[in-house]
């Protein structure tokens, strides 16, 4: 209950979007190469960040299962106009099928990817630890 009070609060502060990952698709389709010439290292990079930006819906398409690769060729089309229900698997208008993201806990999102590859990068490092498996047994 207190999460989905936050998510009201947070909603009311700063507005509403197309969910259903569709604004970062219209992100991403913004991030489209338009073949200007851009260094090979800024290609990467908005290569990188428009795949970054269709992961969520990729991901939400992926579990439901559905081919996320479909779903995210036509959400590049149509978004935000229309997004894609993983529930009815129908493609919808956001608003009238009340998929909608709070604009807060989008901004909190990127917000927060956006520090981590910065300290990534700067760092140049990348610390993984593999944990020994343990056992439940005595």
């Amino acid at each position: 209950m207190e999460r989905l009070a936050r998510t009201i609060q947070i909603a009311q502060a700063s507005g509403l979007l197309p969910g259903g990952g569709a604004s970062f698709a219209v992100a991403a389709r913004a991030l489209a190469d338009d073949g200007t010439s851009r260094s090979p290292e800024e290609r990467a990079v908005f290569r990188a960040v428009r795949k970054a930006l269709l992961e969520p819906l990729w991901t939400l398409v992926a579990n439901a299962g559905r081919d996320p690769a479909t779903v995210t060729t036509r959400a590049l089309a149509v978004a935000p106009d229309l997004v894609y229900d993983v529930c009815a698997d129908r493609w919808v208008e956001p608003w009238s099928a009340r998929l909608l993201d709070p604009l807060g806990v989008l901004e909190a999102a990127v917000q927060t990817s956006w520090s981590l590859a910065r300290s990534f990068l700067t760092t140049e490092v990348l610390v993984h630890r593999t944990w020994p498996a343990s056992s439940a047994e005595p």
